[in-house]
């Protein structure tokens, strides 16, 4: 966990114990219940995202469900051309073990 995420956590927690007030600390959950239900509904529901591995299934049907289209080597060349990168791609490539 990031440390300044900690030190705000403890600053929190320091400031929730100084008052004294029953209205005010239950005004404070209610406020701190809705931010906590904002953030969990931000995060990715993992679950979702896992798909049933499929068996059986040929390269072809792959192709056809992930809308798949091949371009010739010129297209590429040609699309590879108009980005003018500057960098050799053995760079580029290292670039993405760092």
């Amino acid at each position: 966990m990031d440390i300044n995420l900690d030190s705000t956590k403890l600053r929190l927690i320091q400031l929730i114990m100084t008052i004294n007030d029953d209205n005010a600390l239950v005004e404070l959950e209610k406020k701190a219940s809705e931010v906590s239900k904002k953030v969990k509904t931000r995060q990715p529901n993992i679950e979702q995202a896992v798909k049933p591995i499929l068996s059986n299934i040929t390269l072809d049907e792959i192709d056809k469900r992930q809308n798949y289209h091949p371009i010739s080597y010129k297209e590429f060349r040609k699309k590879a051309a108009k980005l003018n990168l500057k960098e050799s791609i053995e760079e580029l490539l290292s670039l993405l073990t760092k």
